[in-house]
């Protein structure tokens, strides 16, 4: 059986009446956007009515954005495991500084 690109809307029409809710006789109108003739790309309009070029744009600053938060971050951490290891090393140095003291009191 030979399946036709006009066999195949037809399907897909009847499928969105039916999950619409819409009688059989009513159009469904789908959101579309048309085609530009321009060959820019910059005049190219996306379905959230913004150029391409000012979508890229600001994704390009989120990027460097979050890219520098990432890096505040990786910093942060960096120096909270600095700090975690020097307060380590002052609590080794107080247990054998208390321990030293037991011993001299036990003597």
């Amino acid at each position: 059986m030979k399946n036709n690109v006009g066999s195949r809307k037809h399907a897909a029409l009847c499928l969105q009446h039916e999950a619409f809710g819409i009688p059989y006789g009513k159009e469904i109108f789908a959101n579309s956007i048309p085609e530009q003739t321009e060959p820019h790309l910059s005049t190219k309009i996306n379905m959230f009515g913004l150029s391409e070029d000012l979508g890229f744009k600001q994704l390009t600053e989120e990027n460097q954005n979050l890219k520098s938060l990432v890096g505040d971050l990786m910093l942060d951490k960096l120096s909270q495991a600095q700090r975690i290891m020097e307060l380590n090393e002052e609590k080794s140095r107080l247990k054998r500084a208390l321990a030293d003291l037991i011993l001299d009191n036990q003597n």
